[in-house]
């Protein structure tokens, strides 16, 4: 298997222990699978919920990458809280903060689904988060904007002293 070479990213992951929640690899997609985050102000607007999301404490965001059309994120809940009551949270957050600033109501921006992959062993989690990390780079949409501009990686791990 060829892994990534992203060198700001762990090559281990100590911070799991028996006690944690388990990290899920979430995969959602804005509706009609419309490039919505083409838009920079867009980005910004879900970049301020996660980042709001992990400083509440409601979850922990170790890593995400922003599409043109579609959000990775790998994330642990903090309070118990399922996965899926999380993403919907998220979700919510965006929805509201995108319709606001263009002011419209009750537009839809996600798809209802979503893809998510619970994962407990330390290499499963590494190796998730280099992949996120280096979606940007396989990133191909050709849109108004430059893909490097709107394929943004985040890494929370080496953020919060988890890297190696």
């Amino acid at each position: 298997m060829i892994r990534p070479q992203v060198p700001y990213l762990l090559e281990t992951y100590h911070g799991d222990s028996q006690d944690q929640a388990p990290v899920h690899h979430v995969r959602t997609w804005t509706a009609g699978r419309q490039p919505l985050f083409e838009d920079k102000r867009a980005v910004q607007d879900l970049v301020t919920c996660l980042h709001r999301f992990d400083a509440r404490g409601e979850a922990e965001i170790l890593a995400f990458a922003i599409m043109p059309d579609h959000v990775h994120w790998l994330l642990r809940s903090r309070d118990g809280r399922p996965p899926e009551r999380m993403i919907q949270l998220l979700k919510a957050c965006t929805t509201r903060a995108l319709n606001t600033r263009l002011g419209r109501c009750g537009r839809r921006v996600w798809e209802p689904v979503h893809f998510d992959r619970r994962l407990s062993q330390p290499a499963d989690i590494a190796l998730t988060a280099r992949y996120i990390a280096a979606g940007p780079a396989r990133c191909t949409h050709k849109g108004p904007v430059h893909a490097a501009s709107v394929c943004l990686p985040w890494d929370m791990l080496s953020h919060k002293g988890l890297s190696s």
